[in-house]
């Protein structure tokens, strides 16, 4: 599920008291984190949790023109490692589910060699203690940004921040295009992600967008997670360890499995970004800029 409306639906527009508007958002934000219970919905709580810290970074990056300074990128770096804390049982339920498709049309030896391989990669859900710190943490996280942010988001920065992120987006995507690394793909991930929450905050509505660019955009993010994880899950099968007592006609027809998956979502990918990330999204980033330039200028 999403976060609530009441604050999906939040929107900062050129001509508002931005300062002031940030605030209220970034104190439902803090009391929306303190109110999750990650222990009796694990998978729900755990998703609400990395969407909370989403929108923290994506709003971070909207200070000092997109180039935020020291002390705030050392306040998205402690977010992010908050949001990793709850993510790793996540990470181990997505490979496992991954695992299962590669292998759903293949004989017995190799369901079997997947199910150990799950079993090895079990990981036990967050224990009410971590679960704890990291609600604390991103709750803290966001009373402290409340007092550092207003101050320095204004219509210019917003601008020139939407502008950037744009840029780098389609600077990763071609790197990505070009180079093929696992990497390049996840900066790709992460900077159209921000993108996406950016304008989402600073009044781009849904109702007004000609050429379905949001759920273009959510399906190539979509893809650029699956792409993620798969990566991610290769990586981890790459230890000798993990195919102990796994024979190695298997382990082979296994890791083919994974490879054609990867290259099936990498050429998706590149088909697929370069109308939603050409003139469109390019429109809007440049329309969404100038609106807020236009209300830097405003007396």
């Amino acid at each position: 599920m999403p976060l609530p409306r009441s604050i999906r639906a939040f929107r900062l527009r050129p001509g508002s008291p931005v300062a002031l508007r940030l605030q209220h958002w970034l104190g439902h934000l803090s009391a929306y984190s303190a109110s999750l219970d990650p222990i009796r919905d694990p998978v729900e709580g755990i998703h609400q949790l990395r969407l909370v810290a989403k929108s923290l970074r994506a709003v971070i990056r909207l200070a000092d023109g997109g180039r935020p300074a020291k002390d705030l990128i050392l306040r998205d770096r402690a977010i992010g490692r908050l949001a990793a804390r709850v993510g790793v049982s996540r990470d181990s339920q997505v490979h496992s589910e991954l695992l299962l498709k590669l292998a759903r049309k293949e004989g017995a030896p190799v369901l079997a060699a997947v199910g150990l391989l799950i079993r090895r990669h079990a990981v036990r859900n967050s224990s009410s203690g971590a679960a704890s710190k990291v609600i604390g943490g991103l709750t803290g996280e966001a009373d402290a940004l409340q007092r550092l942010l207003p101050a320095r988001v204004d219509p210019g920065s917003i601008g020139k921040a939407v502008w950037r992120s744009y840029r780098k987006t389609l600077g990763w995507r071609e790197r990505a295009v070009e180079e093929s690394v696992p990497t390049d793909f996840h900066a790709w991930r992460r900077w159209q992600k921000r993108l996406e929450a950016q304008l989402r905050l600073v009044g781009v509505d849904d109702a007004n967008d000609p050429g379905r660019l949001w759920s273009d955009l959510h399906e190539l993010q979509e893809d650029l997670g699956t792409l993620h994880d798969v990566d991610e899950l290769a990586d981890r099968l790459g230890a000798e360890a993990q195919w102990k007592g796994i024979h190695p006609r298997i382990r082979r027809r296994l890791l083919k499995l994974l490879d054609q998956r990867q290259r099936e979502l990498r050429r998706r990918l590149v088909r697929g970004s370069r109308k939603v990330l050409g003139t469109r999204l390019r429109r809007c980033c440049r329309a969404t800029a100038k609106a807020w330039e236009k209300a830097a200028q405003t007396p």
